[in-house]
């Protein structure tokens, strides 16, 4: 392998039938899926050779010549790449897009490290010139670079110049020969993992050895491979004997002593196997490497980096934010009794204690006074919640710490367990959702901090509103104030920044475990001004209500508590009695009080979902409805509108002289459901009565 490695030093990819499926092979399925004649497209493209050359070379543009997209999948392996394509100018400006995904466009520069494309500097292959500009940027001999492209005449002109070459006719054939050129084992390739680098590199020998005495494997050909995703404890991708292993370590040389704290990690994954899915944790050992590690189960599926989840559907995102809440709230109902957990931290407190320790280990770090970080900790400080709840919490529970199958929209491991305690679970929601507030700008850390809620909602991705929303009613707690959220929030950011400062200082003493740790010196100051305006922008709300609010999720306070309460007692006590009351309606009785409305009303009024119609103009001081605005109290009758016998049931909600149940009939009756007369309803003196089709306001 190193003789191999040695020998060449950068590859080139061709795009189109290489990297993505050449415009042939799109023209030919193009011809199947439109029933045209067979060869049909190919004969009139061979009457624009001429034409499509110019187009490859820039001269004209896209405008003048119709685009062949497709989605791009090659990923960079570890030597030095370079994409070189021949493409064209999709207008006329040369501003849009020249490549034929977003992906590759906003990405490219981390997936190659020279990109040549044909329109940009007027050569397009098989000319020399392309070849020679190419080598130039990559900085590599001819002899020490290997060319895949589809096409023999592109490839002619580049082995004649030394240039090592692979004719991709199909995917299986080229991978087999690159392996063989470079060495590496690229069908069996782990994705999110690279070569570790000098200093980062384990004792191959040794770990067989260990395996061997532990699991009785043959020690040969240990293939070790290294996350390049995380920041804090080294992880390594270990394969022996066809078996596939995660170690994780801590990171060498002086740490703080209160982080990187591995063994809780391997505790709790073990009491949690089989109740909330993690990966199978195997061992762990202080003395074979030069830290401690523990070795785990391989789980193989997909961990997603983008929060945007771009290239998934709305279905697909919905699903993905849903499995991640749900997970939480399983962590979040662990009975620390059973899994021998209720030693696992110290119980009450927590917020302060954690806004304490971060502040402390921040203060370790720290390379130079922040102004932000320090106007922060003091907001913090005098903000810390009265009352939190006390559970199991993951500690940096994040989209990225998830493991999904394969292929299907399910968690199948949660992992990163550094620092899990007992606590607050609003912390863990808080770091769940700080996405949200992260712009694309900020280097390292993936945000949604780009969209408004319309967005977000349109592309499948829960607003903080619905989610908070969805996690109070699935743990069956209260929910919370906007300035309690505020101060979650922006404890998370407070707690980024410290984290972000240990991993900087480290990198400054060598000593960091990610090549980004570079990037990071501002991040800090920057992590600090999102959790300022997170609470500059709750302050400026204090006290005002919306005017205008056109959805569900944009109710805050007691609003969206009633909206949510509402809406669970006509999910799931109206509206399974429907059947029932139905035929009731239908009896001879209709005219008499249903028992089964009069106890659902007596359940509603003992619930507080009473007078709710009462404006708070007309009452100031609350002492007949609940202070709801018209604007908020419209959106409750949405869920009451759901039923007919919602309204009549919560009472006083608004005024009507029909009972539920001629409401019904009269219904049945206006949409032709019912023929003949039916008598009309005796007024009724009573004061139950209800909004007629409250879902209309």
């Amino acid at each position: 392998m190193s003789i191999a490695i040695r020998s060449i030093s950068a590859v080139i990819f061709d795009l189109g039938g290489v990297i993505i499926p050449s415009p042939s092979k799109l023209w030919t399925g193009l011809e199947e899926g439109l029933r045209l004649t067979k060869g049909s497209i190919m004969g009139a493209i061979g009457n624009l050779i001429p034409q499509f050359e110019a187009l490859e070379r820039g001269e004209i543009t896209i405008e003048d010549f119709e685009p062949l997209f497709a989605h791009f999948y090659q990923k960079k392996i570890g030597f030095k790449t370079a994409l070189l394509t021949n493409n064209f100018w999709p207008d006329r400006a040369h501003r849009m897009s020249t490549l034929p995904v977003r992906f590759i466009d906003t990405h490219v520069n981390e997936l190659f490290d020279v990109v040549v494309e044909s329109c940009r500097i007027g050569i397009r292959k098989p000319d020399s010139k392309i070849y020679e500009h190419t080598l130039s940027l990559l900085k590599v001999p001819a002899n020490k670079c290997i060319f895949l492209d589809d096409l023999g005449i592109n490839l002619k002109t580049a082995k004649a110049m030394g240039i090592k070459t692979i004719q991709v006719k199909n995917t299986y054939d080229a991978l087999n020969e690159l392996e063989l050129v470079t060495g590496l084992p690229l069908r069996s390739y782990i994705p999110g993992t690279r070569m570790p680098t000098k200093g980062e590199d384990l004792p191959a020998d040794r770990l067989g050895s260990f395996l061997q005495s532990e699991f009785g494997m043959n020690p040969k050909n240990v293939l070790v491979r290294k996350f390049a995703h995380g920041q804090s404890n080294p992880t390594y991708y270990i394969k022996c004997d066809g078996k596939e292993f995660v170690l994780r370590k801590k990171p060498p040389g002086k740490l703080l002593a209160s982080a990187h704290l591995i063994d809780r990690e391997y505790r709790v994954m073990k009491a949690l196997h089989g109740i909330v899915p993690v990966p199978k944790v195997l061992l762990y050992n202080e003395t074979l490497l030069d830290t401690p590690f523990y070795l785990m189960e391989y789980c193989r599926g997909r961990v997603f980096t983008d929060v945007q989840l771009v290239g998934f559907s709305s279905n697909d995102r919905k699903q993905i934010y849903d499995e991640m809440r749900k997970i939480l709230v399983k962590i979040h109902s662990v009975n620390l009794t059973q899994t021998g957990l209720d030693d696992f931290g110290r119980k009450g407190h927590y917020m302060k204690r954690n806004l304490e320790r971060w502040l402390k280990q921040y203060r370790a770090s720290a390379i130079e006074e922040i102004h932000e970080f320090e106007q922060l900790t003091n907001w913090l400080s005098e903000s810390i919640p009265n009352k939190e709840r006390c559970t199991l919490i993951h500690g940096d529970y994040r989209l990225d710490n998830l493991i999904f199958h394969p292929i299907e929209n399910r968690a199948i491991g949660v992992i990163d367990w550094e620092t899990s305690t007992l606590g607050d679970p609003l912390s863990d929601v808080a770091t769940c959702l700080f996405a949200h507030y992260i712009p694309p700008s900020l280097p390292v850390l993936a945000g949604l901090g780009a969209l408004s809620n319309e967005q977000l909602i349109a592309i499948g991705i829960p607003t903080v509103r619905e989610f908070l929303h969805d996690y109070f009613i699935e743990c069956e707690i209260e929910p919370i104030t906007e300035r309690q959220w505020a101060f979650y929030s922006a404890f998370v950011a407070f707690r980024f920044a410290s984290i972000v400062q240990g991993v900087y200082k480290r990198h400054l003493q060598g000593q960091a475990s990610s090549h980004l740790a570079a990037r990071l010196r501002d991040v800090p100051r920057k992590l600090a001004r999102i959790g300022l305006n997170i609470i500059e922008s709750v302050e400026k709300r204090t006290h005002q209500i919306s005017q205008l609010i056109l959805h569900p999720t944009e109710l805050t306070g007691k609003a969206a508590d009633y909206y949510r309460r509402v809406k669970n007692f006509v999910e799931h006590k109206v509206i399974p009695t429907e059947a029932s009351l139905v035929q009731y309606v239908e009896s001879d009785k209709q005219w008499t009080p249903n028992p089964v409305i009069e106890q659902l009303k007596q359940k509603a009024k003992s619930d507080g979902l009473w007078n709710l119609f009462i404006a708070q103009n007309i009452d100031e001081q609350g002492r007949y409805g609940k202070g709801l605005t018209n604007v908020e109290y419209a959106h409750i009758c949405e869920q009451m509108g759901k039923s007919f016998f919602a309204p009549e049931i919560g009472c006083h909600w608004d005024r009507s002289p029909l009972s539920a149940g001629a409401a019904y009939k009269q219904s049945q009756m206006t949409i032709g459901h019912r023929e003949k007369k039916t008598t009309a309803a005796p007024t009724s003196s009573r004061r139950n009565s209800l909004v007629l089709f409250p879902n209309f306001v």
